[in-house]
């Protein structure tokens, strides 16, 4: 194993993809404005160097000796041993870091990303009754699940997603849900258009899956990308929403070969990758920082 870095006990998880066993091709560190964050890194049998490229106004805490090479500074990591490290980022910006073991052509990015918190609304409905009857639904499991995707969003993306209203009811009795399929979710969209009248950056309904099983959850369905809207299976996870939300920002599915993506089939570690967080911001911040 080359290097391990992960993130402190307790510090959202901003990275990229470390790998299996901590092998590290590329790590990304979102961090707000004025907001310290910390990794740490375990070096191997080598000492390693970690040389700062680009401009960025970010103040480095570390317990790692520092070097100066003209007007440059790099950090030299001893051996087999511990680092700390904090970040705080005084402007919007990048700045990566290369870590390259002493004598090696070997190398790893470390990408830290500073950008102002920025906020976004949304509003959240279930539907209440239908020609089937009532859905079985629990308020504070619901509240639950948005409260994890907007952490998510929150600590990856740097992107304060706030709740506006309550938890919505939906009631539509000129509907059989009971029916799904094209026409049914055609006509489910434009009924929600009617019914919506809050008025949100984005909207997440709570209902049955589009199979039209009440055992099976795990669905979610989002009406084209970039739409302000999508649907979400009553019993499926808040990552499912975190996908379903992400395809509202233009995010397209990955296959199974990214098992801990959010945009995949399976989004197990719920994490977007670095190509994602920075389309995410481009799409929510229509003029990023230049890097």
């Amino acid at each position: 194993m080359p290097i391990f870095i992960r993130e402190t006990v307790g510090a959202p998880d901003g990275f990229d993809d470390l790998g299996e066993e901590g092998r590290i091709s590329l790590a990304y560190q979102m961090t707000p404005v004025d907001e310290p964050r910390t990794i740490q890194i375990r070096t191997d049998h080598r000492e390693w160097r970690m040389t700062p490229r680009g401009f960025l106004n970010c103040i480095v805490d570390t317990d790692a000796k520092r070097e100066f090479v003209g007007r440059s500074e790099r950090y030299i990591l001893a051996k087999n041993t511990n680092f700390i490290f904090t970040f705080t980022g005084r402007l919007s910006g990048w700045r990566d870091f290369d870590l390259a073991p002493d004598q090696s052509g070997d190398r790893g990015i470390l990408s830290i990303a500073v950008h102002p918190e920025k906020q976004k609304s949304y509003a959240a409905f279930v539907i209440a009754a239908d020609k089937s009857g009532p859905i079985e639904f629990g308020s504070a499991g619901i509240h639950g699940k948005l409260k994890e995707f907007e952490a998510c969003f929150k600590r990856q993306v740097n992107v304060n997603f706030v709740q506006k209203g309550q938890l919505n009811e939906l009631e539509f009795p000129e509907l059989d849900m009971r029916r799904p399929g094209p026409l049914f979710l055609s006509q489910f969209r434009a009924a929600i258009e009617q019914k919506i009248g809050t008025v949100a950056d984005r909207h997440i309904v709570f209902a049955w899956n589009v199979e039209g099983k009440v055992d099976v959850g795990d669905q979610g369905m989002t009406f084209g990308y970039g739409a302000r809207y999508c649907y979400v299976d009553q019993f499926s996870p808040w990552s499912t929403i975190a996908h379903e939300i992400g395809h509202t920002f233009h995010l397209s599915d990955l296959d199974g070969r990214h098992p801990k993506n959010i945009m995949s089939p399976i989004h197990g570690v719920n994490r977007f990758n670095m190509t994602q967080i920075e389309t995410l911001r481009s799409v929510i911040d229509p003029q990023p920082p230049s890097r």
